[in-house]
């Protein structure tokens, strides 16, 4: 079988983690056939700090004329994700786009109905699916190992460092992320579909902003600040903070040192969900 022709549309972070897994996969099952950006310089930069020797493309619409790509994978930000997955499916390939899907029901839409109309595969970047634990209890709920499913009772709590590097960066934004309940929780979300074989039908959610809200005597900068000294949350940006961002948060780029109190936003740090089901069971 020849190797599946692959994309990466968006040589940020989340790239380079599907870089990274294809450095560690078999020989042969996939290869690169194209990476794909907005400026060329942060493409030649991704390609020559991967050592990528793929053709490097410039604009989706270049992309959507090869010839020699199965599938695409968009790893645009959340609220980038419809043009590229529209243009992709009407060139006929197959796409990956990351999650969340979209960060309004119009935009998800708009995605399904063009794979609906092209034929092609859909998939989402909900990595918990194939998680053994996860697997195995899809497997034991669905044949019935603890009866008829009533409901399901979730708790994620994103620990606090990770949880305070979105407050750094354009994740803080609903306009961009789509609030923090969908860019993090939709993990969450999913998991329970996918174990339950469940969809729900109706959702009632409450939620606010408790804990980054402005802190008096604060400054907008932690380089800047007084209150370093019994702040958790303060980035030094040396070499110790850098180490636990990259190693809690992935190989993103290292956001400013923003107050995560008194920076801007329109997030949401908790939410309370409850949604009925499908099949009857509540969560």
């Amino acid at each position: 079988m020849s190797p599946t022709r692959l994309a990466l549309l968006g040589t940020g972070g989340r790239g380079q983690i599907y870089v990274d897994v294809m450095n560690r996969m078999e020989p042969g099952r996939a290869e690169w056939t194209a990476m794909v950006g907005r400026t060329p310089a942060t493409v030649a930069n991704f390609c020559e700090e991967n050592a990528l020797d793929c053709p490097q493309v410039i604009g989706v619409d270049r992309l959507a004329e090869m010839d020699d790509v199965d599938a695409v994978l968009v790893c645009t930000p959340d609220y980038a994700h419809r043009e590229p997955a529209e243009a992709c499916f009407a060139a006929g390939k197959h796409c990956l786009v990351e999650k969340p899907l979209a960060t309004n029901p119009e935009d998800a839409a708009a995605i399904c109905q063009a794979a609906r109309a092209s034929g092609k595969i859909l998939h989402l970047g909900f990595v918990l699916r194939y998680d053994p634990l996860a697997l195995r209890m899809r497997e034991l709920v669905q044949g019935g190992a603890i009866g008829k499913p009533i409901a399901a009772i979730v708790h994620e709590a994103v620990g606090w460092f990770h949880g305070s590097t979105y407050m750094r960066r354009w994740n803080r934004f609903r306009e961009m992320s789509g609030d923090m309940l969908l860019h993090k929780g939709c993990h969450t979300l999913d998991i329970i579909n996918f174990i339950a074989g469940a969809y729900p039908t109706r959702v009632a959610a409450m939620g606010g902003l408790d804990v980054f809200v402005p802190r008096e005597g604060a400054a907008d900068f932690c380089r800047d600040c007084d209150l370093t000294a019994d702040c958790m949350y303060y980035a030094d940006q040396g070499e110790e903070y850098r180490k636990r961002f990259y190693e809690n948060a992935g190989p993103q780029v290292l956001p400013e040192d923003y107050c995560v109190y008194n920076v801007d936003k329109d997030t949401t740090d908790n939410t309370s969900l409850v949604a009925q089901f499908d099949n009857g069971s509540a969560g």
